[in-house]
């Protein structure tokens, strides 16, 4: 190819075109390079130590690079004698190290990494870019979320890393942050602030604290908002024991809490079960405000936890004086507490004013009469419990599952038997089949005069419900069934009572199967012979401990038993 051809080819239009553009870009290049360039000296140049007659003198930031037109003997009278110049000694400082005011000049542009979205995720406003183009001009189908997520991680780890070499720098030279934030003319509360954001964001929970020490020792003096900011950025975390720690730090200036960082110690303290701190923070905020719903309940919760009725009794009398609004929920909540002391009358009260004083607000439902019951069930009354039942109907209210287990178990523990079996299949006609709460209570009602008839429904319930159950309520039931079974002295039940407990994998004690071998060599004829064959091998191991592991596997049904209506009796084969 020869030179013209050459020539000739370069002078296309569209590779003059490419070329043209090339070198324009070059061009911006080389001017953003100049222009940071330009930057960074006006950004470093007021901390640059000035000469004048071979002495070094600091440059400040308000003359923004300009030597000081005046020394510090050579202050005027009025700024001598004013609230700033008082402030600041009677002199102007130096700072002869300038790395830390760039450190703070650099993190203070950053900015604070703001909550955006409903998941709470960061963003920093100063590092966020858009999707990139590609060469056809179409974008780059990137997730901005995800972009911006490993941006701002990115940023917080920076400047946790520049925080660390800031507070070395300030203890090497002796200096101060208040020095340094009238230097740079930032706002120290701002940077501390961006400090535990960028904690919160690369979940570095222990840094708060120190963090907030820092400071404390350098005597930054705290507002009310700082505090409220750093106590919610925690709450939103969920770093409660860090809130209760960090708060000291906050108010160790004698800077009195508003309601606010109040609502905010008592949520911490509750979920860190401090009840008693709980309790010091309520007082203090019903001695400020009005405590909100919400602080309401978070306090009934810690009484509950407490089991204390009285103090949970005060809270809700607290907000019925003060007119606050009052729903179903917390109603029940307060009767739940006083039920579970088993303060049955304090229930009863709580009902009834809700059933008259707050009558058109419809604060009682299911739950409130049910709540009622159980009190009444634990306190052993089951005719105050059934009159609930009628009072519950005549409010327009069903009845539930929840409703009969609990009249079920106030009529077992007052030994009414009868009433208790009437009562469950009531609730089996209404369309609530029996669980593992029914039968738990059911056995109960077994003894001390059992019949076949109840031991048969038992059996028949565990055989729906036991799996539901786990290994210790299974265990406990089958075993009253058994001694009903053996007390009742009735072949057939002991046979099924004993061959379905161990298909669901119970064993019996060694007490029962001694009892059960007795009664069977006390028999004869075929009963004899069909207790012996449900007792079996597996009967006998039972009555020496070192047995136990032969016990056969919970799925297995055993091989040498054949089912024959219901009852499993010993194969001859």
């Amino acid at each position: 190819m020869n030179a013209s051809s050459i020539i000739t080819e370069f002078l296309q239009p569209s590779t003059f075109l490419e070329l043209r553009m090339e070198l324009l870009l070059l061009a911006a290049m080389i001017g953003f390079a100049v222009i940071n360039q330009s930057c960074l000296w006006l950004r470093t140049d007021k901390f640059h130590p000035w000469c004048t007659g071979g002495n070094l003198k600091q440059i400040s930031k308000g003359l923004l690079g300009r030597p000081d037109k005046h020394s510090d003997a050579t202050h005027s009278v009025s700024y001598q004698k004013s609230s700033r110049g008082r402030d600041m000694g009677m002199e102007e400082k130096t700072v002869h190290c300038p790395r830390p005011c760039m450190i703070m000049d650099e993190i203070m542009e950053v900015g604070p990494l703001i909550f955006y979205g409903k998941k709470k995720e960061h963003t920093s406003t100063k590092w966020s870019k858009p999707a990139p183009q590609l060469k056809n001009g179409s974008q780059l189908n990137v997730d901005t979320q995800v972009v911006g997520e490993t941006l701002t991680k990115a940023v917080a780890d920076y400047i946790l890393r520049l925080f660390d070499e800031f507070c070395d720098l300030l203890d090497r030279h002796g200096l101060t942050m208040e020095e340094i934030a009238r230097i740079t003319k930032h706002n120290a509360l701002d940077f501390y602030d961006i400090m535990v954001q960028s904690c919160v964001k690369m979940i570095k929970n222990n840094k708060v604290a120190e963090i907030l020490t820092h400071l404390a020792k350098h005597k930054i003096p705290r507002n009310v908002g700082f505090c409220q900011d750093v106590l919610k950025q925690l709450a939103a975390a969920r770093w409660f024991k860090e809130g209760l720690r960090v708060y000291p730090i906050l108010v160790s200036d004698g800077l009195e809490p508003s309601t606010v960082m109040c609502s905010l110690m008592i949520f911490f303290a509750a979920e860190c079960r401090d009840h008693e701190l709980a309790k010091h923070f309520y007082s203090q905020l019903c001695s400020l405000a009005t405590p909100n719903l919400r602080t309401c309940m978070t306090m009934l919760q810690v009484h509950s936890k407490r089991r204390d009725w009285q103090a949970a009794l005060e809270v809700y009398r607290g907000m019925q004086v003060r007119k606050d609004e009052i729903d179903g929920h917390v109603l029940n909540m307060v009767m739940g507490i006083c039920a579970a002391a088993g303060v049955a009358s304090e229930v009863e009260r709580l009902l009834a004013e809700a059933e008259t004083v707050y009558s058109e607000l419809v604060l009682t439902d299911a739950v409130s009469y049910n709540t009622v019951i159980k009190a009444y069930a634990q306190s052993g009354n089951y005719p105050k419990a059934a009159e609930v039942l009628m009072r519950m109907r005549t409010r327009g209210l069903e009845p539930s599952a929840i409703t009969y287990n609990s009249l079920i178990y106030a009529a077992a523990r007052t030994g009414e038997a009868v009433a208790a079996w009437e009562l469950y299949h009531k609730m089996v006609a209404h369309g609530f089949p029996g669980d593992k709460y029914s039968c738990s209570i059911l056995v109960k009602t077994l003894s001390p005069r059992p019949t076949g008839d109840r031991i048969h429904k038992c059996l028949d319930l565990l055989l729906e419900v036991g799996t539901t159950c786990d290994m210790k309520l299974r265990t406990r039931v089958y075993h009253h069934i058994l001694e009903a079974a053996l007390q009742l002295r009735d072949s057939t039940v002991l046979i099924r009572s004993f061959s379905q407990t161990r298909m669901h994998r119970v064993r019996p004690t060694a007490a029962f199967c001694r009892r059960l071998k007795e009664f069977a060599d006390q028999g004869n004829g075929p009963s004899q012979k069909a207790l012996e064959a449900a007792v079996g091998d597996e009967g006998a191991a039972a009555l020496g401990s070192e047995l136990q592991e032969k016990w056969p596997a919970a799925s297995e049904r055993p091989s040498q038993f054949l089912q024959f209506n219901g009852v499993y009796v010993k194969s001859e084969v």
